[in-house]
């Protein structure tokens, strides 16, 4: 099919196909009788499995020929070969972003009558980092604070409202980051944009553009500068059809399509779409039939249907015994096939955080090399816990038991188990709280010397940081207080203990990853220090500000091993067709995922503000639209195996449902067997390792 556009010399392609029709490897032929200059872009999160499968397709001579990068990778490159256009300073980190965006709020609120809408808001916890998230949206979609502010003029008070305070701290934040010296990564792509352009970087080059399903508004403009000089452009689209109506499985992807395609008409561009017909994937019919008519609103003919011999549902209890049949059948499947690994096996989740806990667990218990594919908060850690609890010690008005022994049970302090146990005994029997802490152990019990000089040891340090705290300084001298405690109670130096004792147990990484953990706190505080300096700010507010920062700081563990099961988010996975797929938590609200738009704007209010040509982040039909070819992509991965699974309770008890995708899949091959419940199983399937039998023997 070609595009009614201008013909010329060159010619943009578009490559669809549904999940496994070889499209990928099309493009990558076409790659290798190219003698031309290539560029490759795919996104972020699928980067390393891309080229690790275009090396081996290509070689290692022929793959070092080309540029393989991502949208922010081809920015930087830009930047170092043309330098940038009207910017200056350092980059600021998402620890510098959150800084300046809770000064930008708390100086806009103390502008008189500078606030309407969010002036209760504004001050409650949460606020900063929803309006940074707002602005990192309207940045991405290339929507400036001035164009954001002559939208404000609306029949909507309320939005009218909304719009001028979030403009006003748009605006601040922007200038902030001016008089600091900062830079915004999320402008790098635009920038990069009229950089390329300028200098008809993409001239002579063919492009190649795979596993995009969308853009956002910045790719786009990079995308509208490829179109423009580049010779030839290559673009791998996942869908059947892109003449497809409205609300079709493949929808999101049919939208890209008509953008890209309106682009190439409005500059002449000539296109063309290359259809691949067939599925290669799958190596049995009923994942073949279930990927062709799954989520799509097509009659079951009973004598077409066949059987799903290679396709199980299982029913679990809960999660817990969820996680016990995935692992129990993993095992069962490699004792069975000795052509099979674990590297064939991946586990995806539309929650896969949720799940992480509760898959470690079982993953050791069955003796399983796995590869958690997930990005972790730190504040459930030792180092984060022992500081947030000091946080919260020296913003409290009172002295508080529970706060104190969570920081005493970090691990990082001077102070073993048995002594804070021993402690916790007494002042559960006497009822010790609040300002009793300040005063002398009095009451009873024979070990009371040594009580008294633990909470000594440890009080007295923190009632003398808090005194000196108590003023407002400058965020340097607090930064600096806190530093000194930090050091004067022996968190480092044990932090430095702990890390020798794991490596002296071969855990390498585990102290690797403490080490990293260190870091992020006293980056945290160098990043306070740094960027604030002789700001005078209250310690409560800097205190808010640093929890933020926490919250903001994620990290994911790189893999182990090489063969090892891959455990992922259904979301960002990029699986080179396995031969065994277990899709997890397939719960009703969960898979597909309910869409639930929150945020400073409605979904009303971004409709009007589409309409004044204002689009903050996509709309409501498109992120339904989304959910359901995540689900799509998760059920049609696998190439010879595919397990379903769903708990009927979580982790807190409270009930849950099958998903109707479940249910749908059931009345499709119209057999009931396949669906397992827990109590089909006999105990002895659980029993492949010694710890596994031994836990459902202790179960049982």
């Amino acid at each position: 099919m070609y595009g009614f556009a201008m013909f010329g010399g060159s010619m943009v392609e578009f490559i669809t196909g549904e999940a496994g029709s070889g499209k990928t490897t099309q493009m990558f032929e076409k790659i290798k009788s190219d003698n031309g200059d290539i560029c490759i872009i795919v996104p972020e999160q699928f980067s390393h499995e891309f080229d690790k499968t275009l090396y081996f397709f290509l070689g290692a001579d022929r793959f070092n020929e080309l540029l393989s990068t991502t949208f922010t990778g081809l920015s930087r490159q830009l930047f170092q070969f043309y330098g940038e256009i009207n910017r200056t300073g350092e980059y600021a980190d998402e620890l510098a972003q959150m800084i300046m965006i809770y000064q930008a709020v708390n100086s806009v609120r103390n502008m008189p009558e500078a606030l309407t809408y969010f002036r209760t808001r504004s001050s409650q916890s949460g606020f900063a980092e929803e309006i940074l998230n707002l602005i990192s949206d309207m940045k991405r979609s290339g929507i400036p604070p001035e164009k954001l502010s002559v939208s404000a003029v609306t029949n909507d008070k309320r939005l009218t409202d909304k719009i001028s305070d979030i403009s006003m701290i748009y605006l601040e934040y922007e200038r902030l980051m001016k008089e600091y010296g900062f830079k915004n990564n999320l402008d790098n792509i635009k920038e990069a944009s009229a950089v390329a352009a300028a200098n008809d970087w993409f001239k002579g080059k063919n492009v190649y553009i795979d596993e995009f399903e969308s853009f956002t508004g910045d790719q786009l403009t990079m995308l509208r500068v490829i179109l423009e000089h580049a010779d030839n452009v290559t673009i791998v689209l996942r869908t059947d059809d892109v003449n497809a109506g409205e609300f079709t499985l493949f929808e999101t992807v049919n939208s890209t399509f008509r953008r890209i395609s309106g682009i190439c008409y409005d500059l002449g561009r000539q296109y063309k779409v290359t259809v691949c017909p067939e599925i290669y994937r799958f190596r049995n019919p009923e994942l073949r039939y279930l990927s062709r008519n799954i989520l799509r609103n097509l009659p079951n003919k009973a004598e077409n249907v066949p059987e799903p011999e290679n396709i199980r549902i299982f029913e679990a209890k809960d999660m817990y015994d969820e996680a016990e049949y995935i692992c129990a059948a993993i095992r069962h499947l490699i004792y069975d096939d000795s052509t099979l690994h674990y590297r064939d096996i991946a586990v995806i989740s539309n929650d896969i955080t949720a799940y992480a806990g509760v898959l470690k667990g079982a993953f050791r218990r069955y003796d399983i090399p796995y590869f958690l594919s997930a990005e972790q908060p730190v504040n459930h850690t030792a180092i984060m816990v022992f500081f947030t609890s000091l946080l919260s010690l020296l913003t409290s008005v009172k002295m508080k038991s529970e706060h104190i022994f969570r920081m005493m049970k970090s691990g990082i302090l001077d102070l073993s188990l048995t002594d804070v146990s021993l402690l916790e005994n007494y002042c559960y029997k006497w009822s010790i709280d609040g300002d009793i802490w300040c005063s002398p152990f009095m009451a009873e019990d024979p070990d009371l010397e040594k009580l008294e000089e633990i909470r000594s040891n440890f009080i007295v340090p923190v009632l003398k940081l808090k005194k000196s705290i108590g003023r407002n300084l400058t965020a340097k001298k607090a930064s600096y207080l806190l530093y000194e405690y930090i050091l004067d109670c022996g968190a480092e130096r044990n932090t430095g203990k702990l890390m020798g004792n794991l490596i002296k147990q071969n855990l390498d990484f585990e102290a690797s990853e403490l080490k990293r953990l260190w870091g992020c706190l006293i980056d945290i505080l160098d990043s306070i220090s740094s960027t604030l300096g002789d700001k005078e700010i209250s310690f409560s507010e800097l205190a808010k500000i640093m929890r933020s920062m926490m919250g903001r700081i994620k990290y994911s563990v790189p893999p182990q091993t090489l063969d090892a099961v891959i455990a992922a988010s259904a979301r960002t996975a990029r699986l080179n067709a396995p031969r065994v797929v277990f899709v997890i938590g397939t719960n009703d609200g969960s898979f597909p995922n309910f869409v639930n738009v929150h945020g400073l704007f409605s979904e009303s209010d971004k409709l009007k503000l589409s309409k004044n040509g204002i689009e903050i982040s996509r709309p409501l039909s498109d992120l339904i639209a989304s959910e359901r070819l995540v689900v799509y992509k998760s059920l049609s991965a696998a190439s010879e195996k595919l397990y379903i699974t769903y708990p009927l309770s979580d982790l807190s008890g409270q009930a849950k449902y099958p998903s109707q995708v479940v249910g749908n899949i059931i009345s499709m091959f119209k057999d009931k067997k396949i669906l397992l419940r827990a109590d089909d199983l006999l105990p002895h399937f659980y029993a492949v390792t010694m710890h596994s039998a031994f836990y459902h023997y202790m179960q049982n």
